[in-house]
């Protein structure tokens, strides 16, 4: 089963031909394209707990990373993002693994936001490959629990997210990473500019992410900060969301200067 997701059941046109090359390279398979409305509906019915998170992000692109990780988790199969072009068939890069992923070039992690994070290879979730009921959603679900007040799209539920879920995964021995050059032989388009041109090697490549409307590191995202000294909070007991709102931050006069925070370095 192929799952792909959009806004609408309009799919734009330089996209609509690369979901078709899916289709294409794997006649034996079931597709679905999943509408915004479809993965509401879908949460709904199969994991309404989730919903306050959900109809909280800010941004709908945190609904379309989030989603993809419920589909998984339910149906199995594999996600690919739409601006994902699939070179040849899979099957052979996914027979015998129960979870495969794919790692995004090099280049990435030379990136101002990656490097400030300290990694030293990034997860892509534009394809994603799983049986249902992996141990690893669950793990996913949790986190995103966790995470959905950061400030940047790629921390709450983007690539860096899911870099972060793999480096801290349960049973990781049953979750394939594959090199770069299997599923993301090109560097998005702020990488070559930084950088310059980065050859690609499409002869072990299955398929290649045009990156034409994807996240390229160049922004951290907008900050989701009050104003004055009133800050965003949101508290929960065993997944289940029980406080949302702003809390206000006070200090006595007696308790003298404030220390200075200390720098952490990465682990």
């Amino acid at each position: 089963m192929i799952h792909q997701t959009w806004k609408d059941t309009d799919v734009p046109p330089e996209w609509q031909k690369w979901a078709d090359s899916w289709r294409i390279q794997h006649p034996g398979w079931g597709y679905r394209l999943w509408t915004d409305a479809d993965n509401r509906a879908f949460l709904q019915e199969h994991y309404p707990w989730f919903l306050p998170v959900y109809d909280g992000y800010p941004e709908a692109i945190m609904r379309a990373d989030a989603i993809r990780y419920f589909l998984l988790d339910h149906f199995g199969g594999l996600y690919v993002d739409l601006d994902f072009e699939c070179l040849k068939p899979v099957t052979e890069i996914l027979d015998g693994h129960d979870l495969v992923l794919g790692c995004e070039p090099d280049a990435h992690t030379r990136l101002l936001l990656a490097r400030q994070r300290g990694f030293d290879r990034i997860v892509g979730n534009a394809f994603i490959a799983s049986r249902p009921g992996h141990p690893f959603w669950a793990h996913v679900h949790r986190q995103m629990v966790a995470t959905h007040k950061l400030p940047s799209t790629l921390d709450v539920t983007g690539p860096f997210f899911l870099t972060r879920a793999v480096e801290s995964a349960p049973q990781p021995e049953s979750i394939t990473v594959l090199e770069a050059e299997v599923l993301y032989p090109e560097v998005s388009p702020y990488a070559t500019e930084l950088f310059g041109p980065q050859e690609a090697d499409y002869d072990r490549a299955y398929a290649v992410h045009h990156w034409s409307g994807s996240w390229t590191y160049n922004t951290s995202g907008t900050p989701r900060t009050s104003a004055g000294k009133r800050f965003p909070f949101w508290a929960s007991q065993e997944m289940q969301p029980v406080a949302d709102g702003l809390m206000s931050s006070t200090r006595s006069a007696a308790a003298g200067p404030r220390a200075r925070p200390r720098r952490r370095c990465p682990a």
